[in-house]
Formats: structure tokens, C-alpha cells, sequence
């Protein structure tokens, strides 16, 4: 890999190129000096090789080092990777430019027949500088510069502009003087040296739940409720339940839970500071190694109506007014709706935890509409489920408007 002296190696190999290509073309030499400096110290005829930018490749500067010698687990500092930008201008004592396009024609061409530098040419050329260790040739293209850019160049080099071309060479590695972090050998691999044991199972080593399996679409107040999942016994639990928007956090634990490995078995609390809605579920066990949570599996909860429906509302100019009432509170920053028949009414503004909702249903028709009650998208239970028969729904569910 190449060292610090990669740059002043491959200028020097770059000028004898250059040399070779004009060497028929007069008295001509090949300098490497600034544009200014070589516009001075012009004898006879000159081809100037000027390094005047330095970038760092940003794909190579994120490999790891190419060709290290080194152990698995190691990983080597990547090198530095640059990209060499040179201008090649001719410059003629007496100002001629027809000599001048001749010449810069011949350096063109050797970099055209020949555009990369062979490892054998970087051994022999430059051996102290270790360019011909590095993965990657070096190779040499013409670039485009624009007259925007050609303009501040030479204005920045303070003297008359000269016919020029751009060149790069690319790619130029540096390796790193920092070493490789290595660890010393493993002694053993585990018991009697045989390395990891790897068990296959389906099941996950920690608890998780999997899903709230409740009776109906939701659990109402009072009613019971099962948490199925994996390693539910590694410790005593508490079955933690949180709501976005209620502020009440619901903890159960020891009696009020029942818990095997793969489930747990709760009613939810007949509180009616507590809300409707989506509930997260989670269970905190108190292992030996600490505190375990496993994840949260959503629980829906409904608000449940207690008055209200069914009922029969009398219209006022076309708007229908339908108080109900609930048993949870429905808490301000949760969205409530009535579905009457195919109609959504959305409840009167909430700015306090309550229990009673107006809904306003304007334009209503005169007829019976099943109605439900959704808060945060849980519906009220508007379907009968007999043993052995269909469902049905349930004509108590019912407004009537008139």
C-alpha cells in the first residue's frame, strides 16, 4: 500500500510520461511548476504539469483496507483515497500557438495511448513511495473544466491564461499508520472447547404476548378478558393497562390476575374514571435478573351504554337531539361518534371527562335506524351470539326518530 510520498510519486511518473510524449517535438521539457512560476522560467518551449486540487473519493473512503493480512473479527482502518486533478499547459518563449497546440497535442496523445500506470511502472518508477503495492492501477482521464472554472483558475494563478486540459489520477491509496486493534487468540470455546450450542425452537426465550382473546368484539366493565403468550411465569406479573388519553393507569396483580406460561386471565375494572377505546396491554415480571415487560398488545375497550338506546326523538326544524348516556367516561382528545342506521353523528364538543353525550343529527329522516355507539373506533355491541344458532341483531339497539 502506498505511503505519504504516494503523490509526489505519481506526479513524477506523470511528467515522465509527459516527457516521453513531446520528446520529438522540438527542445520541449515537461516542468512541474505553478503557471505562474512557468510562464517566468520559460526557456525555449515547456509542457507545465500542475497538481491543483486534491479530493478524497467518498466510495473508497468507506471500504475496508484491500489486500490487509488480517483475522476474522479484525477490521483494518480503511485507507486514505485520493484523486490527483492536474493541468497541462504549453507554454512557448516567443508566443507562438500553433507550436504551442502541437505540442499540447503530443502530451495528449502519450496520456491518451497511454492512460494507467502498470504495477510494473509504479515499481520501477516511484519504489519508494510503495504505489505498486496498492490494489487498484492508477488511472489517468481527461476531465472537463469549464470556462467558469478555468477562469478563477487562472486568475488565482495572477498571470495570462494559457491553452490547457485537465487531467486526474485516480485512484491513489494511503494506507493508515494506525495499527489494527487485534485480541489475543481464545483460549475455549465453552465446556470442553466445543464453541456455542445452538438449540433451534419456535418459541422466544422471553415473555411476549400475542394477542387479547376476549368474548366479542371488545370487553365491556366487569367483564373478564384473556391475554394469550409465551413464558408468562418467569416471575410474579402485574398486568399494567395505559390509555393515550386517559390519564388513570390500571394495575393488577396478584389476586385479581390469573396467569399460566401462555396466558392471563383479568377482568377489566368496573371504574367509571376509566374510558373507552383502545387499551394498551402489557405484563411486568420481577425475575431474578430484574424487571422483564413484555410487549403491548392493544385491548378494546367499550364505553358501554347505559341510557339513551333505545329511545324515541322528536325532530325540531329536521335536527334530531339523542342524548346518551355511558358507563366509562368518555375524556376529552377521544373521538366519539353515534352511528344511526348508515348516518355518523359526531358528539358535541367534550371538554371535561363525561358520561353524557348529546349528539345532533341534522336533516333526519322519520324512521327506526339501529344505532351503536363508537368512541375511538370500538363499537357498542349491537349483535346477539346464541349457541347453535345465527347471529342476530339486537332490536334493543334501536332509535327511533319521529
Amino acid at each position: 500500500m502506498s505511503n505519504h510520498r504516494a503523490i509526489k510519486a505519481v506526479t513524477e511518473l506523470l511528467q515522465l510520461r509527459l516527457q516521453k510524449g513531446v520528446e520529438g517535438v522540438g527542445s520541449t521539457t515537461v516542468t512541474v511548476l505553478s503557471p505562474d512560476k512557468a510562464a517566468a522560467a520559460m526557456s525555449t518551449s515547456i509542457v507545465n504539469l500542475f497538481l491543483y486540487q486534491v479530493t478524497v473519493d467518498g466510495h473508497w473512503r468507506n471500504e475496508p483496507f484491500p489486500g490487509a493480512h488480517t483475522r476474522p473479527g479484525e477490521r483494518p482502518r480503511p485507507p486514505l483515497p485520493l484523486v490527483l486533478r492536474y493541468l497541462v499547459t504549453p507554454f512557448i518563449k516567443e508566443g507562438n500557438d500553433l507550436q504551442a497546440h502541437e505540442v499540447l497535442g503530443a502530451a495528449m496523445r502519450r496520456l491518451h495511448d497511454y492512460p494507467e500506470f502498470t504495477g510494473r511502472e509504479l515499481a520501477d518508477g516511484a519504489s519508494y513511495a510503495d504505489v505498486a503495492r496498492q490494489v487498484e492501477s492508477v488511472k489517468i482521464s481527461p476531465i472537463a473544466i469549464s470556462t467558469d472554472e478555468i477562469s478563477k483558475l487562472w486568475s488565482a494563478f495572477q498571470t495570462q491564461y494559457r491553452i490547457s486540459v485537465g487531467y486526474e489520477a485516480r485512484i491513489v491509496l494511503i494506507e493508515s499508520e494506525r495499527g489494527v486493534p487485534a485480541a489475543p487468540p481464545v483460549l475455549t470455546r465453552g465446556r470442553d472447547d466445543r464453541g456455542p450450542v445452538v438449540e433451534g425452537s419456535p418459541a422466544p426465550p422471553f415473555p411476549l404476548l400475542t394477542a387479547a382473546d376476549i368474548a366479542d368484539n371488545d370487553v365491556l366493565a366487569g367483564e373478564p378478558f384473556v391475554l394469550r403468550g409465551l413464558n408468562l411465569t418467569a416471575g410474579p406479573a402485574t398486568l399494567r393497562l395505559t390509555h393515550p388519553v386517559v390519564p388513570k393507569v390500571v394495575e393488577l396483580s396478584g389476586s385479581r390476575i390469573s396467569v399460566t406460561p401462555t396466558e392471563l386471565r383479568a377482568e377489566f375494572p368496573n371504574d367509571p374514571e376509566l374510558g373507552g377505546g383502545l387499551w394498551s396491554a402489557a405484563v411486568h415480571l420481577a425475575t431474578p435478573e430484574g424487571e422483564r415487560v413484555t410487549n403491548s398488545v392493544p385491548l378494546p375497550v367499550g364505553a358501554g351504554i347505559t341510557a339513551g338506546v333505545p329511545n324515541t326523538v322528536t325532530r325540531e326544524q329536521g335536527v334530531a337531539t339523542i342524548p346518551v348516556s355511558t358507563e366509562l367516561s368518555v375524556h376529552p382528545g377521544q373521538r366519539a361518534f353515534l352511528l344511526v342506521g348508515s348516518h355518523t353523528v359526531t358528539a358535541e364538543p367534550i371538554t371535561a371527562a363525561t358520561r353524557s353525550l348529546v349528539f345532533k343529527m341534522a336533516e333526519a329522516n322519520p324512521g327506526t335506524y339501529l344505532t351503536r355507539l363508537r368512541v375511538d373506533g370500538v363499537d357498542s355491541r349491537i349483535i346477539i351470539k346464541r349457541p347453535g344458532e345465527p347471529p342476530v341483531f339486537d332490536d334493543s339497539q334501536k332509535v327511533v326518530i319521529v
